[in-house]
């Protein structure tokens, strides 16, 4: 596993593409590994903020299933003020009657096709199912930099030869308390949604 510093990244990252899995994102704060840090959210203003301070950001992307509630809309419009695009996926409904929307093959396919418009991709997600897409990446000469908590990472990403940032280092900068009351931080949990 390769965890680097913030130093280290600034100096190589040039054009950035970010790809936010927005279902694996609402979930890192929950995996950090402090009590104090469970009642945290990411703040995705001061995500940008970060993020901006990598390279130029070529394009900020937010990927999320169709089947919210109509409250997150707000969300998503502070998100798209932000600079983001929100890519919405449609859901399926299987035989258990659990619905699910297939976000990793949609980022995966966005990151093999927009290869061409960025030197670094920053993946906001732990899921090993993107293994083959960061992979394909490294062969390309693209360098990949996993943005998880901690306990969020999978064994898979961890081994992959993309670099490594924690959350958890990055906690105070990019997160936020979620019970704030002023300066309404720009988590998902400020606008009616818990579940991503």
């Amino acid at each position: 596993m390769l965890t680097v510093g913030l130093a280290e990244l600034v100096d190589h990252c040039g054009q950035v593409g970010v790809f936010v899995d927005g279902a694996n994102a609402a979930r890192m704060p929950e995996r950090l590994g402090g009590t104090e840090d469970a009642h945290r959210g990411i703040d995705f203003q001061k995500l940008k903020v970060f993020l901006e301070s990598l390279g130029r950001v070529a394009f900020l992307r937010y990927y999320t299933a169709r089947d919210y509630t109509s409250g997150v809309e707000q969300f998503f419009r502070v998100l798209e003020s932000l600079g983001f695009k929100i890519v919405r996926i449609e859901t399926r409904t299987f035989s258990d009657g659990q619905r699910k929307g297939n976000l990793d093959s949609r980022i995966m396919m966005d990151a093999v096709e927009l290869a061409d418009k960025f030197d670094t991709a920053v993946l906001i997600s732990g899921d090993g199912d993107f293994l083959p897409c960061v992979k394909f990446l490294l062969e390309r000469g693209k360098r990949v930099v996993v943005l998880s908590s901690q306990y969020g990472l999978s064994r898979d990403l961890r081994m992959s030869g993309a670099r490594i940032v924690f959350l958890d280092d990055l906690a105070k900068q990019v997160t936020c308390l979620r019970s704030a009351s002023r300066g309404r931080p720009v988590t998902p949990t400020h606008v009616g949604h818990r579940s991503w």
